[in-house]
């Protein structure tokens, strides 16, 4: 019996260490892709919209400040909505004069920095 207890034991050590394996490969795995970013306004006027998409999709999504705007000189943290671990996003906001700047494959998984100036946006 003694053979028996030490066997069940042994072998729950085992598949409670390869589950704490698992999860922190997932949670390592969720850091890498990390979408969220600081935009940084260098265009001179005030950004109205923010739209990313995943470079898969064919339309821009919602604008991602909602309500608020940037104003010119000023950044703000954003952070997309996830899409099935893709890491290139294309990016465009709209300026207050009416003119939108894009950003095509910015990769969001590395960059933490996206900067707008008067006529691109690029990652930094």
């Amino acid at each position: 019996m003694t053979k028996n207890f030490r066997s069940i034991a042994v072998a729950a050590v085992c598949i409670a260490s390869a589950a704490v394996v698992v999860l922190m490969s997932i949670g390592s795995a969720e850091a890498r892709y990390q979408r969220w970013f600081d935009l940084q306004n260098r265009s001179g006027q005030t950004i109205t919209t923010v739209h990313a998409t995943h470079v898969g999709r064919n339309d821009w999504g919602g604008d991602l400040l909602g309500t608020y705007v940037l104003p010119a000189g000023r950044q703000v943290r954003l952070d997309p909505p996830r899409h099935q671990g893709y890491c290139r996003f294309d990016v465009r906001v709209g300026l207050a004069d009416g003119r939108s700047l894009v950003g095509y494959g910015l990769d969001l998984c590395t960059a933490t920095t996206i900067v707008c100036s008067s006529n691109s946006c690029s990652v930094h």
